[in-house]
């Protein structure tokens, strides 16, 4: 009976060790050393949508714990959302609320509200608008390529 209550617990301990090891790195030093300090709080305190910079602020805070504690997959998944969230109001701010995006990327018209387009979209909108440079845009579109490996069947197949 002590026996086998001491070897759940070994076992109990050692499943433990991965949790703890991500707790030890999860903390303000670490935090830092990835860009997330006040400066970066205070650039996104600057956007005037209430909801877009509550998001971003709670996807950054995200994104950071994610990378901390070397959580890859999600934190490439957040930042698709982050790069989503600065593009809808970067083209907010220009005064652009509908655009006929059919020209841009299906050849014919087709127009749609800034806040109903995808990632894809607010890309090549942006890039259209020189909202973004080229840099960006081809940073941004890596980004949301390679976040489709939250499918499985692409991790599965390597497809990314």
């Amino acid at each position: 009976m002590v026996q086998q209550y001491l070897v759940r617990e070994y076992e109990r301990i050692n499943e433990n060790k991965l949790y703890e090891s991500l707790g030890q790195r999860l903390n303000i030093d670490e935090i830092n050393k990835i860009g997330y300090t006040k400066n970066i709080q205070d650039l996104i305190s600057n956007i005037s949508n209430d909801d877009l910079r509550d998001i971003l602020l709670r996807d950054i805070r995200e994104c950071a714990i994610s990378l901390v504690t070397n959580q890859y997959k999600s934190c490439i998944v957040i930042c698709g959302s982050i790069i989503e969230a600065i593009l809808v109001d970067k083209i907010e701010d220009k005064g652009i609320s509908k655009f006929d995006i059919g020209t841009l990327l299906y050849k014919k018209p087709k127009s749609k509200a800034v806040k109903k387009m995808d990632l894809n979209e607010l890309l090549e909108l942006a890039k259209a608008e020189k909202i973004i440079d080229i840099e960006e845009y081809h940073l941004s579109n890596y980004i949301r390529f390679y976040r489709n490996i939250i499918h499985p069947s692409c991790e599965v197949r390597k497809d990314y």
